[in-house]
């Protein structure tokens, strides 16, 4: 990922009274730096509080886990005289079929369990409009515009907008029917009808439509089912699923022109990922994840991945290359 792609509102956010951070310098200005050994020393002191607090709940999982594969523990002990160590699954039968019906309720129309639904007042798009398509109530319409003065036409061209707007104000809040709609515009009424020659359409209702079909295609091309069939699965065998995103990140799509020079295409588009249990560290102190202050996810990371790192904003080059010489140092668990 490029560094110029983040703008002066990611910086901002970046460095808001909300966030714990410190200012990038150069590669040179490393050994110089006092605050970079604060976020290491930050970041473990969460991570052990997080890591204690949660050890009853690794005992359950790991009993569980231990049940799911037929392992006996530690703790359990065979006399001399007993020779079979026949462990039977009974917890790999009964999490098989929980995972089963979790994955029917949530696949059940083969695609990712989301649904946009316009709110009960929309704002921006109209809820709904209509015009008569019974040419006769033009004419009666007509009729009385003349019968009436202007002050009192029933009729009047106000009908169909709000205090202060233009008429393309009301096009702008028809948003993905303004075209379907421009033969009658002049016909449009703001409101469902009520008569039987009425036709009544509902912009809001297609705008949210279309944006459920946006976001279940960027789901499916993320991966987000696969990720969610994951999550599932650890629900049914801890109890806990977990699943993270979506971010924006930066893809390549192949693009080859007439001429077959290549001019690939980079489109932001949204990710999905998996995170397990055993590496998810949440605020021991929040009843939610509405109040959690941090979240420390685990990453284990090969060589040629931590590498990787170097091209990205706030990653030092020089950093990375002396922790690759020093080599692993944490405690395998």
């Amino acid at each position: 990922m490029d560094p110029k792609d983040f703008d002066d509102t990611y910086e901002e956010n970046i460095e808001s009274s909300t966030s714990s951070f410190i200012k990038d310098v150069s590669n040179t200005d490393t050994l110089f730096d006092e605050k970079v050994g604060t976020i290491t020393g930050f970041v473990s002191e969460r991570y052990k509080k997080a890591e204690d607090a949660r050890l009853v709940d690794e005992e359950r999982w790991m009993r569980a886990y231990r049940n799911y594969r037929g392992m006996y523990s530690s703790d359990v002990q065979f006399t001399e005289a007993e020779r079979s160590r026949i462990f039977v699954k009974v917890t790999k039968t009964k999490t098989l079929a929980a995972y089963g019906q979790v994955i029917d309720v949530l696949f059940g129309n083969s695609k990712f369990p989301i649904t946009v639904d316009p709110t009960t007042l929309p704002e921006g798009v109209t809820e709904a409009v209509h015009f008569d398509a019974n040419p006769q109530a033009d004419q009666a319409k007509e009729e009385m515009n003349t019968t009436f003065s202007p002050m009192t036409t029933p009729f009047s061209s106000e009908e169909k907008l709000q205090p202060g707007e233009t008429l393309n104000d009301l096009q702008e809040r028809l948003a993905g029917m303004k075209n379907k709609l421009a033969p009658v515009e002049d016909k449009l009424v703001e409101g469902a009808g009520t008569l039987p020659t009425s036709v009544t359409f509902f912009p809001a209702q297609v705008a949210a439509k279309k944006m459920q079909k946006k976001i279940h295609d960027q789901l499916e091309e993320s991966g987000a089912n696969k990720q969610l069939r994951l999550s599932s699965f650890e629900l049914a065998l801890f109890g806990t699923g977990i699943m993270k995103g979506p971010f924006a990140v930066n893809k390549e799509y192949a693009n080859w022109g007439e001429d077959g020079e290549y001019s690939p295409v980079i489109k932001t588009v949204p990710s999905t990922s998996h995170v397990s249990i055993w590496n998810f560290y949440p605020d021991p102190d929040a009843a939610n994840m509405d109040e959690a202050e941090y979240i420390v996810e685990r990453h284990k990371m090969s060589r040629s991945q931590l590498r990787a790192l170097k091209g990205r904003p706030f990653f030092r080059d020089n950093t990375i290359d002396i922790a690759l010489n020093l080599g692993e140092s944490y405690d395998k668990k």
